[in-house]
């Protein structure tokens, strides 16, 4: 068994260290604390541990912050396999990977894929709530679930999706958060009516 002395220096080098240097764009010290991470973990962890697809998301959004798309779709893909076989998972990450996934597959331009996962991720996230009234990750995954909505012209979808997320993000995020602005501006560019052919 893992002691958590072991274990400790490692998951704080993820959780605290890679995944927020990601998230502000310091992408060299990112890139560097998750192949700490990684070196850590490896001695450490079995090869289906729900952290190895914690650390695949963190790489995918290092891909994303350069413009890699092909990496980032490829970390996703892994993360959503490892999440799918764990038996300790968290089910909010494989939430987030399917978000991200359906989300970089929109990049690419694989609607249909992208609509799947996304619709996939609103399932779980859905299941996940656990008696909870809102989740975070459910209002992402709605996010997402809107977006393949808009690429397939489902305007009316796409603003059902939408306000559905706005809900979810107020009562987790707040009104001020990125992500809750993100749903607003959407929402304000959304044609008015569904166009007729």
């Amino acid at each position: 068994m893992l002691s958590e002395h072991r274990l400790h220096p490692a998951s704080i080098l993820f959780a605290q260290g890679a995944q927020a240097w990601c998230l502000t764009g310091a992408l060299q010290r990112c890139a560097d604390l998750l192949a700490r991470a990684q070196a850590e973990l490896t001695a450490l962890l079995p090869a289906g541990h729900s952290m190895w697809g914690r650390l695949e998301i963190a790489q995918a959004q290092l891909a994303l912050a350069r413009g890699d798309l092909a990496a980032a779709y490829g970390a996703l893909k892994q993360a959503v396999t490892i999440f799918d076989a764990a038996t300790d998972l968290n089910p909010s990450n494989g939430v987030r990977a399917l978000t991200l996934l359906a989300r970089t597959e929109l990049e690419l331009g694989d609607i249909g894929a992208a609509r799947s996962h996304a619709t996939r991720a609103v399932e779980q996230a859905q299941h996940a709530l656990s008696g909870f009234d809102h989740s975070q990750w459910f209002g992402s995954a709605l996010v997402a679930r809107g977006l393949a909505e808009r690429a397939r012209h489902e305007f009316g979808a796409a603003r059902d999706s939408w306000r559905a997320a706005l809900v979810e993000l107020k009562a987790t995020v707040g009104d001020a958060a990125p992500a809750y602005a993100e749903v607003r501006q959407l929402l304000d560019a959304l044609p008015a009516a569904q166009p007729t052919n």
